[in-house]
C-alpha cells in the first residue's frame, strides 16, 4: 500500500497516510485543523546520512539496498485486567471502617445491656422474658455480623467469624442471666392462711401466732431487704430453683436448727443461706427445683404459715417456740423424770421438736411411761410422726409407744398396717416393734401383711403370727402347696396352733394330693386340732 507523508499546516505535526487520501480533506488528530491533502502539505523526501558517513563523505552503498517502500506498521489493541476495587489495592474506605467498628460496638453495648439489665434492682430488662431476649439478641447479633462481614473487606472470613461469635455470646447471656419480674401488688394472688383453712371449717383465730395483717409483696420486699439478701442468691440460679422462707419473731439461735432441718428434709448439699433481719430472719434455699407446696408442707412442722407469695417464691411464717426451744440441763432433768408434773407435757412438746434426736428420745421415754396424762394428745402426735420419714428403728419405737398410748379402735392399727404395706412394697424392713403392735391389736386388715412377712422369715417371725391368731389362718392355706417343702411344713405346723374348722376342708385336699410324708403328718395333726376349735 502506497503512503504519503504530510504535515498539518496548523500545528506542523507530521502524519503518514494512505495515498488514497490525496486530494481529500482530512482533520488533524492533534489540533483538529481541517486541510486538503495536496502538494502543499506533503513533505519532500530528504536525503539521510549517518553522521559518520557525512564526515567521511562516503556513499551509502556499503549498507546494502534500502527497501523500496516503508513496511506497514501493524497495531494491536492494549488489553487491560478488570479494574480492581479501591478497597483492595488502596486505603480502606471510611464507610467500611465505620461498619466494622459499628458491628463490634453493637455486640459490646448490647452485651453490657444484657448484663447490667439483669442485675438485682435494675429495671432495664425487668419483665423481659427469655424468648423476647432471644429474639432481640439474635437480631442485634445478625445485624452486627452483617456489618463486620461488609466492613472487613480484606478479611471477610474473620469478620464473619467475629459476627457469629457475637451472636453466640448474646444468645448465651440471654439464656443464663436471670429474668426479674415486677411484683404484682394485687393481694388476691396471695394465699393467706385464713383462706387456706376455709375448706376445713377453721379460721385463722384457731392457729396461735398468726397475724391478720396481709402484707403486700412490696412491703415484704422492703421488710426482708429483698434486693440485698435474696436477689443475689436468685441471680445465681433459675427462679424455680430458689425458695425463700421468711420467719418472723424468731430468736437468733433458732436459725441453726431450721437450717439443719431444711438441709435434711430437702437433701440439700449445703445448708440454706440465712440472713438475720430485725423481724426474725430469712432462709434462702437454692440449687435444685423446689415445689412451693412441698416447701409449705415441710415448714408447717415448725411454724404457722401466714401467706405464700408465688411471685417472690417466698413463704411468710411464724415459728412455734416449743418446736425450736433450747434444751437446758434443767429441762433434760424434767424430761427424764416421770415423777415430775411437767414430764408428760414436756415430752409431748418434744415430739414436734425440729431436732430429730430430741424427737427420738421423747419417743423412747414415752414408750416406757404409764399413759396416765394427756393420752389422746400424745397419741395424736405419735400417729402424726408415723406419716413422716424415719429409719426402721424409729418406726419400731413409735409402734412400741403407740402400743402403750393408743387405745384399741382409735385408728392407730390401720395407720400402722398401711405403713407396713408401704415399707414392704419399697423393699424396706418392717421392724419388729410394728409386727408386735399388730400381733397384739390383731386388726383384720393386717392378716395378709402378717402372713407375707412370716413367709419371708418363717422362723424368726412365727411368734408374731401365732400371737396374731386365727385371723391369719386362711392366709396360710396357700403356702401348704409351696414349692419350698420347709415353708409348706411350717405352714402346716402353724395351722395346728391357729387353724380353725373353716380351714379343715382345704387342708384335707392338700393332704390327699401331697407326696411329702412329713407334710402329711403335720397336716393330720393340724386337721385334728383345728376341727376341735
Amino acid at each position: 500500500m502506497m503512503t504519503l507523508r504530510i504535515e498539518c499546516p496548523g500545528c506542523q505535526q507530521s502524519f503518514e497516510v494512505s495515498k488514497e487520501l490525496e486530494g481529500r480533506t482530512v482533520e488533524c488528530g492533534s489540533c483538529e485543523n481541517r486541510f486538503q491533502v495536496n502538494a502543499e502539505v506533503m513533505e519532500a523526501p530528504r536525503e539521510r546520512f549517518y553522521p559518520d558517513e557525512v564526515k567521511k563523505e562516503a556513499d551509502l552503498s556499503r549498507f546494502g539496498r534500502t527497501p523500496a517502500a516503508n513496511a506497514p506498521v501493524e497495531f494491536r489493541t492494549m488489553e487491560y485486567n478488570p479494574s480492581a476495587k479501591q478497597g483492595f489495592v488502596g486505603p480502606v474506605p471510611p464507610a467500611r471502617i465505620f461498619a466494622a467498628v459499628g458491628g463490634l460496638l453493637i455486640i459490646i453495648i448490647f452485651a453490657l445491656i444484657l448484663y447490667f439489665g439483669s442485675l438485682p434492682g435494675s429495671s432495664l430488662l425487668q419483665d423481659v422474658e427469655r424468648s423476647d431476649r432471644y429474639t432481640v439478641s439474635g437480631f442485634m447479633g445478625l445485624m452486627a455480623a452483617g456489618l463486620l462481614f461488609w466492613g472487613m473487606i480484606r478479611n471477610r472470613i474473620a469478620g464473619l467469624f467475629l459476627g457469629l461469635l457475637g451472636v453466640a455470646a448474646l444468645l448465651g447471656l440471654s439464656h443464663y442471666l436471670p429474668v426479674h419480674r415486677t411484683v404484682n401488688a394485687d393481694t388476691r394472688s396471695l394465699r393467706p392462711v385464713s383462706s387456706l383453712n376455709d375448706g376445713e371449717g377453721q379460721d385463722s383465730s384457731f392457729f396461735p401466732g398468726i397475724t391478720e395483717e396481709v402484707l403486700t409483696p412490696q412491703e415484704v420486699m422492703m421488710k426482708t431487704r429483698w434486693e440485698a439478701e435474696v436477689l443475689p442468691a436468685i441471680s445465681r440460679s433459675s427462679e424455680d430453683n430458689v425458695a425463700a422462707i421468711w420467719v418472723r419473731s424468731m430468736e437468733l439461735f433458732h436459725h441453726v436448727q431450721i437450717q439443719s432441718y431444711l438441709k435434711q428434709e430437702f437433701s440439700l448439699p449445703v445448708r440454706p443461706t440465712f440472713r438475720d433481719l430485725r423481724d426474725g430472719g430469712i432462709f434462702v434455699m437454692s440449687g435444685m427445683p423446689f415445689d412451693l407446696d412441698e416447701v409449705e408442707a415441710m415448714v408447717e412442722r415448725f411454724g404457722d404459715i401466714e401467706q405464700v407469695i408465688p411471685e417472690l417464691r417466698l413463704i411468710q411464717m411464724q415459728v412455734k417456740p416449743g418446736v425450736l426451744g433450747e434444751v437446758s440441763n434443767e429441762l433434760t432433768g424434767k424430761l427424764n423424770n416421770s415423777e415430775d408434773e411437767a414430764f408428760y407435757s414436756l415430752n409431748k412438746e418434744e415430739l414436734i421438736a425440729l431436732d430429730r434426736d430430741r424427737v427420738k428420745d421423747a419417743i423412747r421415754r414415752l414408750a416406757l411411761a404409764e399413759p396416765i396424762r394427756l393420752r389422746k394428745d400424745i397419741t395424736v402426735r405419735l400417729v402424726g410422726l408415723l406419716r413422716e420419714e424415719h429409719d426402721e428403728e424409729t418406726y419400731g419405737n413409735l409402734a412400741k409407744a403407740l402400743a402403750v398410748w393408743s387405745e384399741p379402735g382409735d385408728g392407730a392399727e390401720r395407720i400402722v398396717t398401711d405403713l407396713g404395706v408401704r415399707m414392704r412394697a419399697r423393699g424396706r424392713k418392717v421392724p419388729e416393734g410394728m409386727l408386735q403392735f399388730l400381733a397384739e391389736r390383731k386388726p383384720p386388715e393386717a392378716a395378709a401383711l402378717m402372713a407375707s412377712l412370716w413367709a419371708e422369715d418363717s422362723t424368726s417371725r412365727q411368734r408374731f403370727l401365732e400371737e396374731y391368731g386365727s385371723l391369719a389362718a386362711p392366709q396360710l392355706i396357700g403356702y401348704l402347696q409351696s414349692t419350698e417343702p420347709g415353708l409348706a411344713r411350717s405352714a402346716a405346723r402353724l395351722l395346728a396352733k391357729i387353724g380353725t374348722a373353716s380351714e379343715v376342708g382345704e387342708m384335707r385336699k392338700v393332704l390327699a394330693s401331697s407326696q411329702d410324708e412329713e407334710l402329711k403328718d403335720a397336716l393330720r395333726d393340724a386337721i385334728s386340732r383345728s376341727a376341735s376349735r
